[in-house]
């Protein structure tokens, strides 16, 4: 063989055999996940799904944003970064709360109706088990198509990441519950948004629901706090009477997930809520005991004085 210059940038051909050519990798594009995506996903390895719930401005964006800008900072919530199909869109949505956007004041897009339902990935690993790797799955829609709901609650039904997610977070919003004028909607929407979603069937006893309070940074320079958590609380003891027996479970949580004035730290409170959300497991089947077969007129007998029906 010709011996080649060692400057010389000519390589070899090397003969691509047709099972390398057609084994071609997809590399995530960075943009948020369709459900179709997800889907695909989930045939490859399990994940936690979780649905973000709430009003328009209640926080949902930026809930999701600060998960995932805390990773920057080092471990959180005990895990550390593990990657993320949809990093693209994670910056997007975070660009205009960092310094470098120029912004007075920092600020997270909403989300718009014509975006529909999107998903933002996130993989973290436990600190200590860095190979032991978990996928999240954030989903993110605009606040109207909830809010619609509650007038149709039928339309709840096409709203597809209500019936997979194992997790259905409802955020109330804090900044507009400080509000004289606005608390008692406010709770009463959550409410009634919870109720829309059980009695229309679209929840299930298989499924997880959080209520969590945004902006608690708010609350807190508003004054007030006992009393404004307090309604709060009993909003979620009301829902859990009513509903409880048909969900997995009802719980509160509180965050202030960026605090443009650094009173709270970032994500605040979201540590927990991160931990709740990977370790959020299918409830235990209930168990319904056998029925004894009834082979003679003393078994049918002993079975109803057992149930009353004979004296």
């Amino acid at each position: 063989m010709k011996a080649r210059p060692a400057d010389s940038t000519e390589t070899d051909e090397v003969p691509i055999s047709e099972e390398t050519a057609s084994a071609k990798v997809r590399l995530p594009s960075g943009e948020p996940f369709t459900q179709e995506d997800v889907n695909v996903h989930l045939l490859k390895r399990p994940a936690q799904m979780v649905a973000i719930v709430g009003d328009t401005s209640s926080g949902k964006s930026t809930l999701i944003c600060s998960i995932y800008d805390r990773f920057h900072r080092g471990p959180f919530a005990d895990r550390v970064f593990a990657g993320s199909g949809t990093l693209t869109a994670f910056e997007e949505v975070g660009h205009y709360a960092k310094a470098s956007s120029g912004m007075d004041r920092p600020d997270t897009p909403r989300t718009s109706l014509s975006q529909g339902l999107q998903f933002f990935h996130l993989a973290t690993s436990p600190a200590n088990e860095p190979t032991q790797t978990a996928d999240l799955f954030l989903s993110d829609r605009a606040g109207e198509s909830y809010r619609e709901g509650l007038d149709t609650p039928a339309h709840l039904h096409d709203l597809q990441e209500l019936r997979l997610a194992r997790t259905v977070a409802v955020l109330i919003d804090g900044a507009r519950l400080i509000r004289p004028e606005e608390q008692h909607e406010v709770l009463d929407t959550a409410r009634q948004l919870v109720r829309a979603m059980v009695d229309s069937g679209t929840l299930s006893t298989a499924q997880h629901l959080q209520v969590i309070l945004t902006k608690r940074d708010d609350i807190e320079r508003a004054g007030d706090v006992e009393q404004t958590v307090a309604r709060v609380q009993v909003t979620v003891e009301r829902i859990a009477q009513d509903f409880g027996n048909r969900l997995a479970s009802v719980t509160l949580f509180e965050i202030a997930a960026r605090d443009p004035q650094s009173q709270f730290e970032q994500a605040h409170g979201c540590d927990v809520l991160l931990q709740s959300w990977l370790s959020a497991k299918e409830p235990d089947p209930v168990r319904v005991p056998p029925i004894k077969a009834i082979d003679t007129r003393f078994d049918f007998l002993a079975e109803n004085r057992k149930f009353g029906a004979l004296s």
